[in-house]
């Protein structure tokens, strides 16, 4: 268990698994571009997407078991339980030798049972496609007026503008019949809205079209495909290889079925958040192989951490916040080719919110409360598990306990407590139970809600305190939203060699690895109301939000507003793409087009 193990350099632990299952997937590509399988898939698929696919597919495989050997390296025991295909430990117990490991789990459960039948489905799409065709007389599928190129959108994160939705780019006056959205399930629905009729009629009012992705209509044949899926049947394998083959045959499948969906649909510009797995990076090379794009944005701040956000993003273009993020996000290994500066893509807080929120406020300042602080947790746990290590739940509760004694001692103080998931903090009782009991004697307010977003309640802070094991996206959200931002970070992961520049400019500034010292800074800071105080206050703002307008989502909004209409001329997507980024720049100027150095 990873617990709140640390490495001889203080860091959490599990910051070495990322490192080590990086490598052992440099080397699996390194064996896996040498074999016939990789030789036929390049003859038809793009080969820097190939190697970002199988990169991550053997990272994400790779990485339970590199935890372990990591645990056991730091265990007394030294013992290492592994129940995976090929596995030669190298010398001291860090790296792999082999390049395909699949996690072979000897237990059978419930999910192991559906995605052997999914797979199983998967595997049979050429037999599928031949008995739809054969019955295409009767079933009679009825094609398709598509006139206007469209952008496609999975459902993942709603539809409420001024949050976290996957529509924080789109009006309902720019677009006309250019945008639909597809569901992979039922559940992707019901997280937001537990009557399904609701959603579909909010998008019908929004001009979006909708439908569940998985139908029979698109189990298409294509000569191209089918003609790769049997030369790669052919080929005599053994071994990893064997066991390759069969993950590759499913991949061409999964390829073949999101083609015909955006060839049916013709769409042109793909949006798809998810970041985990290897679906993103199948529907890439699908929206590619239709002639089209996709696109991506900054959602969380990214890590400098090796082997972090490897394949998160596959896009053509990605939109961030400013030159910091665009930095950060060429740094990752990812196959972007264009990364647009268009500042926070998420609105300012709407008035009438805000509104509400400054009543609160009134109210715990007409009960003698003056300066007001900011607190945003982050994810936790007990980190039982040998896969994530997350904010040690003690940790967790610590914190909170020092900034209870703060407040304590200085009885003007209020807290405004944004917590990152609703009952992030419920776990913790005797943290959780105090809040209630704060908020009821009007010396907190506790913000408990999905989605909602840190940046809308930092103006009305003094000061801003956040624990994440990482760099946290919610604290920079604040600090290019608000202009008399101050804020620091408490860093408990201990980053300095990782975060080096940000230690560099802000250590005990801006970012603390002790956080006593940091509550006494803060104390002197109240006490004096020093503005000239170095404390919270960070450098070169503009890197990280050169409009600081929190209209960015707008200006994603013109730029695919453009690439659409462009499409529209019958533009092919590098002439359509190029000509979009002159017009963003005639009007943004060219240094917002972030140039990989």
């Amino acid at each position: 268990m990873f617990l709140d193990k640390r490495d001889e350099k203080g860091q959490l632990l599990s910051f070495k698994a990322f490192a080590i299952s990086e490598e052992v997937a440099e080397l699996g590509i390194k064996n896996f571009k040498k074999t016939e399988i990789f030789k036929e898939l390049k003859n038809l698929f793009s080969e820097k997407y190939l190697i970002l696919l199988f990169k991550k597919l053997i990272f994400e495989s790779v990485y339970e078991t590199s935890c372990k050997a990591l645990l056991s390296k730091y265990s007394k025991d030294k013992v290492i339980d592994t129940d995976f295909y090929s596995i030669n430990l190298l010398k001291d117990n860090k790296y792999f030798s082999e390049c395909i490991l699949i996690n072979k789990s000897k237990k059978i459960n419930l999910n192991n049972i559906k995605k052997f039948l999914i797979d199983f489905f998967w595997e049979q799409y050429s037999i599928i496609s031949k008995i739809l065709h054969l019955f295409s007389f009767i079933l009679r599928f009825k094609k398709k007026e598509n006139k206007n190129a469209k952008i496609a959108v999975n459902f993942l994160e709603g539809l409420k503008i001024n949050e976290r939705s996957d529509f924080f780019w789109y009006d309902k006056n720019s677009f006309f019949n250019n945008v639909i959205t597809y569901f992979e399930d039922s559940k992707r629905i019901s997280r937001f809205e537990k009557n399904k009729d609701l959603i579909f009629k909010k998008l019908k009012f929004l001009n979006i079209g909708y439908e569940y992705l998985y139908q029979l209509r698109y189990f298409l044949k294509n000569s191209k495909i089918d003609d790769l899926r049997r030369r790669v049947e052919k080929i005599n394998s053994v071994g990893d290889e064997k066991f390759l083959k069969k993950k590759v045959l499913i991949y061409i499948s999964k390829i073949q079925y999101m083609f015909n969906f955006f060839k049916e649909n013709n769409i042109k510009v793909h949006y798809n958040s998810e970041e985990m797995g290897t679906g993103n990076i199948l529907r890439q090379i699908a929206i590619k192989l239709n002639g089209g794009c996709s696109f991506g944005r900054t959602k969380s701040y990214p890590t400098k951490i090796k082997g972090d956000f490897i394949g998160f993003f596959p896009n053509d273009i990605f939109f961030t916040w400013g030159k910091e993020t665009a930095k950060r996000v060429s740094q990752t290994e990812n196959c972007i080719d264009h990364i647009i500066i268009t500042g926070d893509h998420y609105p300012k807080i709407p008035y009438q919110k805000k509104i509400l929120f400054e009543k609160k406020i009134n109210n715990l300042k007409s009960k003698n409360l003056k300066f007001f602080i900011l607190i945003l947790d982050s994810s936790f746990s007990e980190n039982k598990e040998f896969t994530w290590q997350l904010t040690f739940k003690e940790k967790m509760e610590t914190f909170f306990k020092k900034i209870f004694a703060f407040q304590n001692d200085n009885p003007d103080v209020g807290l405004i407590i944004k917590s990152k998931k609703k009952d992030n903090l419920r776990s913790i009782k005797s943290i959780f139970s105090e809040i209630i009991n704060r908020e009821r004697n009007n010396r907190c307010i506790f913000i408990n809600e999905n989605n909602d977003l840190s940046s809308h309640y930092s103006e009305f802070a003094d000061f801003t305190i956040s624990i994440s094991p990482h760099i946290q996206g919610a604290l920079f959200h604040c600090l290019i939203n608000n202009k008399k931002f101050r804020g620091a970070m408490y860093d408990d992961s201990n980053l300095s060699l990782i975060e080096n520049e940000i230690y560099h400019a802000g250590e005990n500034k801006t970012i603390f690895r002790n956080l006593d010292k940091l509550m006494n800074e803060l104390k002197v800071f109240k006490n004096k109301s020093n503005q000239e105080s170095d404390l919270g206050k960070w450098l070169d703002v503009s890197n990280h939000d050169p409009f600081c307008d929190g209209k960015g989502g707008e200006r994603v909004q013109i730029f695919l507003k453009n690439l659409i209409n462009f499409y529209d001329q019958g533009l092919k997507t590098d002439k359509a793409i190029k000509k979009t980024v002159n017009e963003y720049t005639k009007v943004y100027n060219s240094d917002k087009i972030y140039e990989k150095k």
